[in-house]
């Protein structure tokens, strides 16, 4: 399980930055429910479903580049086909040269599905952000 739930936080970041809906889709169960909170504890609406999800991707494409690095993930099991999470990430995103720097604590409830384990629930915690100036070539 731990694998898997581990190639599962690292193919978030992978479609997240290569702008590929298809597989960030893959990558969420159907019903799944998707919620930003900013640092100030605010809460953005929550994406519902699948469709919505999948839209993120995208969204991102509105940077000259995004850079997801996952840091410590830990996972427990909450019966056969379920588990809960917590996935620890430093986030760049790169626009008229200024690095917006994040660093998120990605909460996370998991479920196995005959396609194997998606998200179910993520809550993308920004812990702190910070503007940076972006000096020398940077593709």
């Amino acid at each position: 399980m731990a694998g898997e739930l581990r190639d599962l936080a690292l193919g978030y970041a992978r479609c997240a930055d290569a702008r590929d809906a298809d597989g960030f889709r893959a990558l969420f169960a159907d019903d799944a429910v998707l919620t930003v909170v900013e640092p100030d504890g605010t809460a953005r609406p929550s994406l519902v479903g699948v469709d919505q999800i999948a839209k993120i991707p995208v969204r991102l494409g509105r940077y000259d580049r995004t850079v997801h690095l996952v840091r410590a993930q830990r996972a427990e099991p909450d019966g056969p086909d379920a588990a809960t999470g917590t996935v620890e990430c430093e986030a760049h995103h790169h626009l008229d040269g200024t690095d917006t720097v994040m660093t998120i604590t990605y909460e996370d409830r998991y479920r196995r599905t005959d396609g194997g384990w998606r998200f179910a629930e993520r809550t993308v915690r920004i812990r702190r952000q910070e503007d940076r100036q972006i000096e020398g070539d940077v593709t």
